[in-house]
């Protein structure tokens, strides 16, 4: 078994992917660091969706839908060729928001990720971590969410997603803790554990979580557990 070289960090807006990215560098040296945005509406994609549609009468709502998802299978279609190369790659949101967002907010399925995960990613040398909170109490909006009202339904979203890949070696991490974050540098610390230790062990999924008492943080560890049953 080749050891694990990337590392994915999804979840949703406003849980510190930024700052968990940031501290596995520091923790695991150089990787390329890919922070993936919403998708890009181009006119390459919008003439291929209207080419496409000759003899269907499409509107511009259909066209620019199918040109988003057009541009996003081709941007994980280059994600998963990286992931699979000798590179190592931190991502910064990956393929299971497309699963989360574009029935949401773009009108069509992401589903085709899962088909391009299986035949293109080294499913044994990627740690897939999904960042959430069993709190949603401080987390605040910054504006930039797709919709903050529907975080604890997008959230649920994100673990169905992370249920259905097949990524073998997997991390779910509890971000709160008395309400409050926990701090960053326990985080980052669990990750780089998980990154360095899962491998090695007989489980291939791990969720985190730390209990606070006082000032005292105390890392809990839950080996195959339930996705379902660790977000409300």
């Amino acid at each position: 078994m080749k050891p694990l070289r990337s590392v994915i960090l999804e979840g949703i807006d406003r849980l510190g992917k930024n700052t968990v990215g940031e501290g596995l560098l520091e923790r695991l040296g150089f990787m390329q660091v890919v922070h993936y945005q919403k998708p890009v509406l181009l006119k390459k994609y919008i003439d291929l969706a209207a080419y496409s549609a000759v003899n269907v009468t499409k509107s511009d709502d259909d066209l620019k839908r199918d040109a988003l998802k057009a541009y996003q299978f081709a941007s994980f279609e280059s994600m998963f060729n990286m992931l699979k190369s000798d590179a190592k790659m931190l991502l910064n949101r990956a393929h299971l928001g497309e699963l989360v967002y574009s029935p949401r907010y773009r009108g069509y399925d992401g589903s085709y990720v899962f088909e391009q995960e299986e035949r293109l990613c080294p499913l044994d040398e990627v740690l897939l971590v999904l960042l959430h909170t069993s709190d949603f109490s401080f987390i605040s909006d910054d504006g930039e969410s797709f919709d903050f009202e529907k975080k604890e339904d997008e959230q649920l979203d994100f673990v169905r997603a992370f249920e259905r890949s097949k990524i073998t070696h997997k991390l779910m991490l509890d971000v709160s803790a008395s309400g409050a974050f926990v701090p960053a540098k326990l985080i980052c610390d669990g990750v780089a554990q998980a990154f360095n230790t899962i491998q090695s062990m007989d489980h291939h999924m791990w969720h985190m979580h730390w209990v606070k008492e006082g000032d005292t943080y105390t890392q809990v560890n839950e080996l195959t557990p339930d996705p379902r049953t660790l977000v409300s």
